[in-house]
């Protein structure tokens, strides 16, 4: 996933137990990041 000039790259493997994937718990982070980061940047440049 590119978002900006950053490109992310997650390879992982999981458990048989686990209820969320790790690419998936990465890659929600990251769009809470960037959403986040968005949000800030609008605030200061409103």
């Amino acid at each position: 996933m590119e978002i900006g000039n950053t490109l992310f790259t997650v390879i992982s493997v999981q458990s048989e137990a686990a209820k969320e994937t790790a690419y998936n718990k990465v890659k929600k982070l990251i769009l809470d990041g960037a959403e986040t980061a968005r949000k800030s940047y609008q605030q200061v440049h409103n």
